[in-house]
């Protein structure tokens, strides 16, 4: 009997603390609004919210090919407009932007041994 009792006081004391069963702070709380986070909580994410896209870069148009050699990526547009693209590289860093014009050639030199060619991003 000693066992169950000393076992309601500890959840007794959990609760009271406002810690949930994993040890991290309950969602409900009895101080503040009903359905606010408990203090000390992290807020839930917004899962409706939009994405604004901030930090990610778009590709560019498929009349914009790349392809890669051992040391190098090249990008060749055939495109009748102008776009400001990047090289990106893993594991080392992307090129800076440039202005790809119709019918121009570029090419960006492989960071590093390990790095491997990511693709063209819009800047």
């Amino acid at each position: 009997m000693r066992t169950i009792t000393r076992g309601l006081a500890v959840a007794g004391a959990v609760a009271a603390l406002g810690m949930g069963t994993i040890g991290t702070a309950s969602a409900s709380s009895s101080a503040g609004a009903p359905g606010a986070p408990a203090r000390g909580s992290l807020p839930a994410p917004n899962a409706t919210a939009p994405d604004s896209g901030v930090g990610v870069l778009a590709a560019p148009p498929s009349c914009v090919r790349s392809w890669t050699t051992t040391n190098y990526a090249y990008a060749k547009s055939s495109c009748t407009a102008s776009y400001t693209i990047k090289f990106v590289w893993s594991y080392g860093r992307d090129s800076d932007c440039f202005t790809i014009r119709p019918g121009q050639q570029w090419h960006h030199a492989r960071p590093s041994s390990i790095s491997g060619f990511d693709g063209l991003r819009k800047c």
